[in-house]
């Protein structure tokens, strides 16, 4: 797996109920999530404790997995949150229902769109339209992914 955060981790931070809510109502997101993570064992224990279960377990398991995480791969987090917050509320509406879908993806088909939306991410509007209409993209992809893909290269910004 690369080393770039992959969008279903993404998008499990950027899902979540705590900073997924309204702009007007939304958390700090990534900004509390790192003060959570700091806190010391107790203090954090407390806070969590607080939670409903489901969404506990779910932050407990991104801290752990985000604690697993080189250092390296914590920055490029970090600077894709900070991106994502610089777009307009409604695409941020938009980038979090196309998360959602990619996590309906079977579980094997996830890698594959994966490094297809990365290497959307590098091209210019020109070549991704060039290759959205090649043989190679039609055949490879089903029609479900395509779309996908389509809607994510619009709505995320290049780097």
């Amino acid at each position: 797996m690369k080393w770039l955060l992959t969008i279903s981790a993404l998008a499990g931070l950027l899902a979540a109920p705590a900073w997924a809510q309204p702009r007007r109502a939304q958390a700090p997101g990534l900004r509390a999530f790192e003060r959570l993570r700091k806190m010391p064992p107790a203090q954090r224990q407390r806070v969590l404790e607080k939670l409903p279960p489901e969404r506990r377990a779910r932050l407990e398991a991104e801290l752990e997995n985000f604690n697993r995480m080189p250092a390296e791969q914590r920055q490029k987090l970090r600077k894709q949150y900070e991106e994502f917050r610089q777009l307009p509320p409604d695409q941020q509406d938009a980038a979090r229902r196309l998360f959602r879908r990619f996590n309906t993806l079977p579980e094997n088909r996830r890698p594959v769109v994966r490094e297809e939306f990365l290497r959307f991410r590098t091209l210019t509007p020109e070549e991704r339209r060039a290759r959205i209409n090649s043989d190679e993209f039609r055949n490879k992809y089903t029609r479900q992914e395509q779309q996908l893909l389509e809607n994510l290269a619009k709505t995320m910004p290049a780097p």
